[in-house]
Formats: structure tokens, sequence, C-alpha cells
């Protein structure tokens, strides 16, 4: 098995092995992955972080050994900040991406109180508002409703999937009025199909990337905004 590393801030992956082809999802600096297949100046890789599979431009591929694979995929620590600095690389580290020059095997999150972790996700959403919307993006030049999630709850220790649908899966049901900040809503198009997540954040409340990233009025209808509702809201999960 061939295994690699992302030493760039950002790097685009896509759905087929092209570039035209629609960004799926993003790598950020310090995110492992594995390669599955090559196809002229492209590699299929699976992210380890999620298991979500796409195309990586070959050149901008990092090769690391078995051992880097295993020391880099236990790494439990991440950027907290939008953006940091990495003077000595020449780049940056964006918020979430995995911070492996810390040696620490300790793992804080699993005794955190759940205010605290309500704080932290507070805090680290609060960075991204209004972040321009990106399909595929996961940091704060540009994000998804779904990737948004994924990076604010991944500094919590909660490990979501990569897609909306996939976040849905996971977590206890709620009914509407039970809420609490920290909780995720879902919504789903006409045809049944789960499209967009957010966070509840407050009573009557929901932060989400639409557009941009927002907080807009939720009710059990779904998101409104002015008279008209932008979405329809399908089911309340608690994954805290």
């Amino acid at each position: 098995m061939t295994y690699g590393l992302c030493k760039l801030s950002i790097v685009p992956l896509r759905g087929q092995a092209k570039h035209s082809s629609e960004m799926v999802t993003q790598l950020l600096w310090g995110e492992c992955y594995e390669v599955l297949e090559q196809k002229k100046e492209w590699l299929k890789i699976r992210c380890y972080f999620d298991g979500y599979e796409a195309w990586l431009d070959r050149k901008q591929h990092t090769p690391i050994s078995t051992q880097q694979w295993q020391e880099y995929t236990q790494c439990q620590t991440f950027c907290p900040l939008a953006v940091e600095n990495l003077a000595n690389a020449q780049q940056y580290r964006l918020l979430g991406s995995p911070i492996l020059d810390i040696k620490d095997d300790s793992n804080d999150f699993e005794q955190a109180s759940l205010a605290d972790k309500q704080t932290q996700l507070e805090e680290s959403a609060l960075l991204f508002l209004n972040t321009p919307y990106l399909w595929g993006g996961r940091s704060v030049f540009g994000v998804d409703c779904s990737g948004y999630m994924q990076l604010i709850y991944r500094l919590i220790g909660l490990l979501l999937p990569r897609d909306a649908y996939q976040q849905a899966e996971i977590g206890q049901a709620i009914d509407f009025g039970q809420q609490k900040l920290g909780d995720l809503a879902f919504f789903a198009n006409e045809k049944g199909r789960i499209t967009h997540v957010g966070m509840i954040w407050s009573d009557g409340q929901i932060i989400h990337a639409s557009g941009k990233v927002r907080i807009d009025i939720l009710d059990s209808k779904g998101i409104k905004v002015g008279e008209e509702y932008s979405h329809q809201l399908a089911y309340l999960k608690r994954v805290l």
C-alpha cells in the first residue's frame, strides 16, 4: 500500500481524474491518505480521517512511509486558528488541520464536559461566519455545509463523515423543541434526500453554510429567510 501526506495548505480533490471535474472535497495540511489507483497524472486516494475517495493531481502528492503513516494518523491535535503561518514551510495551516509536530497521545476530548464542548463548537463556528459557500470546500476561504460541520466537530474529537446524508446516519434522533447548541439539523429535497446540514445555535436559530456561513431562523418547518423557507427540515440528531 502507498501512503501520502498533504504538505500544501489546501488541495482540491476531484470526482473524476481531470481538472474540469467538480471538486468534491479538499485535503488540508497534515492530512493523510492511501493511494488506491493511478491514472496518468492522477491518483485515486482514500482520505484517512473520513474514508472519502476522490482524485488527486499527482503533482500535489507527497509519499510517506508506513512508519510515518502509523505515526501521523494517530494525531489528535488540530489547529484551532482560522489561519496559522508555517514560516519554516512557507505554507499556512488552516483550522482543523492536524498538528503533526506536537507529540501528544492524551485525549482531552473524552474528559471534557458537554458545556466545554459546546463552548468550543460555538467559538470555532464563529470563526467561519461570512465565509463564502464553496461546493467541496473545507476552509475559512470557502466551505460547504457538511465540510463546515466536519471541521468544527473535529476540534472536539468527534469525526463526522464527509457528506450531509452520511452525517445524518449517526447520532440520536430528537424531537423539535428538545434541541440545544451542538445538535445537528438535517434538511431534505423534494425527493426526501438529505441535502443540507447545520448546527443548532440557540433557541430558534441555526448556523449553517448557504451562500455564506450565516445564522438564520429555524422552526419546525425549516430555515426561514425573510418570509420564505430556504430549506425544509427533515429531522434533528444529537451527536454529543
